[in-house]
């Protein structure tokens, strides 16, 4: 019989389509032995299911398998044996389960950058084969979750580009890699970031203005390829689209704005990439907001800032801007 589904629950293969399988069981092994090996009740691998599984009374349960390959029995609930699977990995159940793949190997803490994998000794290489850009899913020993990005690799010693790590130490862990990874990647191409929204921001009259962008992988969504904290920085060269809308807020009080010349453009390591200007439409002391899109293609390197700026001129102190999207591409 073909292996059965793992992923988002496993339902107990029954020999009758639809018969009940409440309190059947899942024991699982090591491929190809009778050594007990635990699946997982999360994605996380971070709770281990008793063993044998016992189905629910929907005949289904949490099971979500490590890195290694299963050996899989199926019991009813008196212990007869109705069928064995063996050699039942990740990649084997038919639909990917998780997108991080779990390392297998325990963290060791050595600086808020860099961290050790004991028991392997090159991640360069097979079964691992990280490169630069490889995201990273750490888990450290007070279970909480920090998404990094690996930026160099000696041996087994890893250094990462965000410092997430200094709030707990890794040491008992778990390290888990992105499953789509290195230069043959199919999202090699794409490189997102995405930005719901930023602070209000007070603008000085005449001064270019840095807007504070927020969202970051908790509220956006960030790929391996990229770091975002509160500017992006791409991982990798090429030319990448940015596009998005400010917010310019004009509050009762403030005076003479109806003709004042207003720039608002994404910028690189804190330069303008564009000069449009625009014109202030709305009348004196009339409070009013203003989306501006902005939409622009640009070169950029591996370590380029990127966000977005205003710069207007008008007299008066209650002038703001917020950033009501930002979002980055990597188009070629």
């Amino acid at each position: 019989m073909s292996s059965p589904l793992i992923s988002p629950r496993f339902q107990f293969p029954c020999a009758t389509p639809g018969a009940a399988a409440a309190g059947f069981k899942l024991n699982t092994y090591v491929a190809g032995t009778n050594t007990p090996l635990a699946t997982y009740t999360n994605s996380t691998l971070s709770v281990a299911n008793a063993n044998p599984v016992i189905m629910g009374a929907d005949g289904c349960a949490d099971v979500w398998l490590g890195q290694q390959a299963y050996k899989l029995v199926g019991t009813d609930a008196a212990n007869n044996v109705l069928w064995t699977e063996d050699g039942v990995t990740q990649a084997s159940v038919g639909n990917a389960q998780n997108e991080w793949v779990p390392s297998g190997l325990v963290p060791t803490y050595l600086t808020t950058s860099t961290f050790s994998l004991a028991g392997v000794a090159d991640l360069t290489i097979a079964p691992y084969s990280w490169v630069l850009g490889t995201r990273l899913r750490v888990i450290d020993n007070s279970s909480v979750v920090v998404y990094v990005t690996v930026s160099s690799i000696a041996g087994n010693v890893v250094t990462i580009t965000s410092a997430g790590l200094s709030g707990n130490p890794l040491n008992n862990g778990s390290v888990a890699a992105g499953l789509i990874v290195g230069p043959q990647s199919s999202i090699f191409r794409r490189s997102l970031v995405s930005v719901i929204q930023g602070s209000l921001t007070n603008l000085t009259n005449g001064v270019l203005t840095q807007l504070t962008l927020t969202g970051g992988p908790t509220q956006g969504q960030v790929d391996q390829l990229a770091e975002f904290t509160t500017v992006f920085t791409p991982r990798l060269s090429g030319v990448y689209r940015i596009t998005g809308v400010v917010a310019i807020n004009e509050f009762i009080g403030t005076l003479t704005v109806l003709s004042s010349a207003w720039t608002v453009a994404p910028t690189k390591n804190g330069a303008y990439l564009d000069s449009q200007q625009f014109t202030w439409p709305i009348a004196n002391n009339i409070a009013a907001s203003m989306l501006v899109p902005y939409d622009i293609t640009a070169t950029l390197v591996a370590g380029d800032t990127v966000g977005v700026a205003c710069t207007s001129s008008f007299t008066g102190t209650q002038m703001t801007a917020s950033v009501r999207s930002f979002n980055v591409e990597r188009i070629s």
